[in-house]
C-alpha cells in the first residue's frame, strides 16, 4: 500500500516554487492546474483551487475541509544527514523568505526538528531521517556514581510546551555540578536516566527552582504517573 499527498493551493506558481526552491523537490509533472514535486521518493501532488468542480458537485463538508486546507495538517519531511541537514534547510528557509513557524530545537527524545509554513498555511515539521537520529548513550567515568530514573506515562496535553521544557531542563542540567550526562528513550512508557557524581548533586538538581517549576507542571498536567528512583552505580 503507497500513500501520495495532494493539496488543494490557492497559488501554484507560489507553491510549487515553495516546494521546488525552500525544500529542495524537484518538479516531476506540471499539467493545467496541477504540479507533482518529489524528493527521495517523497511524491507531493498540488492542486489549484480554481480547477477543481464546481460547489455544487460536490459534498459541502468538502468544501469546508478545502476552506480551512492548512488548519490541522501536519507535513512530516525526513532528512538524511542528521541534525546538521535540518539546521541547513533552517537557514535556507529563513535566506529565502519562507514562514518559519518554530526554529530548529531539539525534541525531549533528542530529535531535532524545524517547523515550516508553506504558502497556503499547511505546516511542515523537518526532522532528521529516523535512522539518521543518533542515540545518545553518557559517556560516564568510572563508579561509583549516581543514577537518578524517571520512569513516566505522559497524558496527551500540551505535547510542545512538554517538548520545549524537557529541552530546556536537559540544557539546564548540564550547568549544574555533578553533572554526568542524561539517556532518555520513550515508546509509550519514558524512561530518562541523568547521572551524577553523587548523592548531593543529584539531590541539588532537584532543588534547581526552574526544575522545581518543571516537576510541578509534570505532576499537574503532562504525566499520568510516573515514579522517581535514585541509585548508586558500583559497576558497569
Amino acid at each position: 500500500m503507497g500513500l501520495r499527498a495532494e493539496l488543494s493551493v490557492a497559488d501554484l506558481g507560489a507553491s510549487a516554487r515553495f516546494y521546488v526552491d525552500v525544500l529542495g523537490f524537484t518538479l516531476d509533472r506540471s499539467d493545467t492546474g496541477y504540479v507533482s514535486v518529489g524528493r527521495d521518493g517523497i511524491v507531493l501532488g498540488l492542486a489549484a483551487l480554481a480547477d477543481r468542480p464546481p460547489a455544487a458537485e460536490h459534498d459541502a463538508a468538502e468544501d469546508g475541509v478545502r476552506a480551512g486546507r492548512g488548519a490541522g495538517v501536519e507535513l512530516v519531511l525526513e532528512l538524511d544527514g542528521g541534525p546538521a541537514a535540518v539546521d541547513a534547510l533552517y537557514e535556507h528557509a529563513l535566506g529565502s523568505g519562507a514562514v518559519i513557524a518554530a526554529p530548529p530545537e531539539d525534541g525531549p527524545s533528542g530529535q531535532r526538528a524545524v517547523r515550516l509554513v508553506d504558502p497556503d498555511g499547511y505546516f511542515l515539521r523537518v526532522t532528521p531521517a529516523a535512522d539518521a537520529v543518533r542515540l545518545a548513550v553518557a559517556s560516564t567515568p568510572p563508579p561509583p556514581y549516581t543514577a537518578v530514573i524517571f520512569t513516566s506515562v505522559r497524558t496527551p496535553f500540551d505535547e510542545s510546551g512538554y517538548g520545549e521544557t524537557a529541552a530546556a531542563m536537559e540544557r539546564l542540567a548540564a550547568e549544574q555540578p555533578g553533572y554526568l550526562g542524561i539517556e532518555s528513550a520513550r515508546h509509550g512508557l519514558g524512561i530518562t536516566v541523568s547521572y551524577w557524581a553523587g548523592p548531593a548533586d543529584a539531590k541539588a538538581w532537584k532543588a534547581v527552582a526552574e526544575h522545581r517549576l518543571a516537576q510541578r507542571l509534570g505532576r499537574e498536567q503532562w504525566y499520568r504517573c510516573y515514579r522517581v528512583r535514585v541509585a548508586t552505580v558500583d559497576s558497569e
